[in-house]
């Protein structure tokens, strides 16, 4: 084979030897091209990052956690389909189901592991309807959606415990938990090792905002709420419902997930008459005023088994007897003060004989000393209830509606005692049941706190029961 020079191609007529080369024996060598750098693909070209409209996007902590997270997921994913010989990118660019944006499907999925790490620090952030997790089970096989559940389990479970940042961030208590209703401080799931049962348990009950669990019996409702649940489950919450449970089926719901609290329904409805229970049955137990939970045992007695509901009523009477049980008075007495007052009475006595005579001083004594016992005796077995001409009053001003400032007036007086000072009493007499003023003095009338009426007759028909 045989060549000839470019520049003589312009005199190519020419007979110019000189002008041609002969190649046939020459070895030809293949032209060498530099290689590209592969560097991978950029996941995050195809997600907008700070598209959210909430204060999260403004912490670079929280944003380096989702991106973080989704580069991992994006990786797995890649290798997943490489070993079915697949091309990821291609896959959800290329996917009918979105063809009206290319990377919806890319948004979609970097939404819903930033919206699982929101989870894991505000466990009632609401991620029961998320239309990003429906495009993807649409979209990906179920091998494809167990990798990605994988690799998010696995980096949850990671995470470190809240930063301070992230504790103003997500308005966390001192501990790293959420501020819930229940627990607004975290020191009860601090100092109580709690399942994640109890915890769903605690997020699917209705929140109650009455004056128990604004004060320092919140934790002990709480308390004996989950010990119905110990015993409503029996033990058997990994394994199902029974045959006689298909209408509970809710409580093994709840082992995987806590229900929804804000969707009114009848299972919201039993939660809260045992939350109401649980709540009562702690007032009783302080002497507190009650509420009426009537309705509410009637809903417990037709959802449960008989068994269920009477170790619940057994459980709840024993917790009350106990409290209720008087303890025996134990007076502890000082030896060294009983020492010196006898040395004290010794001198008395020694400086009355003195002056007096011994003989006279000891059939004195005597007589002293007996006069004294039989009028504490006396006392003893002739009680007198205080509280009696209160109740009398209340009694007759609820039958009477109202009374009339002028003849209560002069009641008082025969007894010595002014008006006010018996109206205070009398308010005194009830704040134990109503913790307010409850008996009121207007004008020419004395009358009952419109607000406390009807409570007022419950009283005064249960005998002021509550009181003793």
């Amino acid at each position: 084979m045989k060549f000839i020079r470019y520049d003589a191609i312009k005199n190519w007529k020419s007979n110019n030897l000189e002008d041609i080369f002969d190649v046939t024996d020459e070895i030809p060598e293949k032209i060498q091209f530099a290689k590209p750098i592969d560097k991978g693909i950029d996941w995050l070209e195809f997600v907008e990052v700070d598209r959210y409209y909430d204060e999260l996007v403004y912490s670079s902590e929280f944003q380096d956690l989702v991106t973080s997270l989704y580069l991992e997921v994006m990786k797995a994913l890649e290798h997943h389909f490489e070993k079915r010989r697949k091309n990821l990118r291609k896959f959800m660019r290329r996917s009918t189901t979105y063809a009206f944006d290319n990377n919806y499907l890319f948004q979609a999925l970097f939404k819903y592991l930033r919206t699982h790490i929101i989870y894991h620090y505000l466990p009632s952030y609401n991620t029961y309807s998320s239309y990003d997790t429906y495009l993807l089970e649409q979209a990906f096989e179920p091998s494809d959606l167990n990798v990605i559940g994988a690799v998010m389990e696995q980096f949850l479970r990671d995470l470190p415990p809240a930063s301070p940042e992230f504790r103003q961030l997500f308005g966390l208590t001192e501990y790293g938990t959420e501020e819930v209703w229940w627990d607004m401080d975290g020191k009860y799931r601090e100092e109580n090792d709690m399942t994640q049962v109890q915890l769903n348990i605690m997020q699917s009950t209705t929140p109650r905002t009455t004056k128990p669990w604004l004060g320092e019996h919140k934790d002990e409702i709480v308390s004996l709420y989950l010990n119905y649940w110990e015993i409503i489950t029996s033990d058997k919450w990994e394994e199902g419902p029974t045959r006689s449970d298909k209408r509970n089926r809710f409580i093994y719901r709840i082992v995987k997930r806590p229900l929804n609290p804000s969707a009114e329904n009848k299972y919201h409805r039993f939660m809260s008459s045992l939350l109401k229970i649980a709540e009562n049955t702690i007032r009783k137990k302080h002497k507190m005023r009650q509420i009426k939970v009537e309705a509410d045992e009637d809903n417990l007695s037709r959802r449960f088994r008989k068994a269920v509901f009477e170790a619940i009523m057994v459980h709840n009477a024993s917790l009350i007897e106990v409290a209720t049980k008087k303890q025996p008075k134990v007076i502890r007495l000082n030896p060294t003060k009983i020492s010196d007052s006898q040395k004290d009475l010794s001198s008395v006595v020694n400086m009355i004989s003195d002056f007096v005579g011994e003989d006279d001083f000891e059939e004195e004594q005597v007589e002293v000393e007996v006069s004294e016992v039989t009028e504490v005796t006396e006392a003893k077995d002739q009680p007198v209830d205080e509280n009696q001409t209160y109740k009398e009053f209340v009694r007759r001003l609820v039958k009477e509606t109202s009374l009339s400032v002028t003849e209560v007036t002069e009641t008082c007086r025969e007894n010595g005692t002014l008006l006010n000072a018996f109206i205070h009493a009398v308010n005194q007499f009830l704040y134990d049941a109503f913790e307010d003023q409850v008996v009121l003095v207007e004008g020419d009338e004395i009358v009952v706190d419109e607000f406390y009426i009807d409570e007022l007759n419950e009283l005064v028909e249960n005998d002021f029961s509550e009181l003793d």
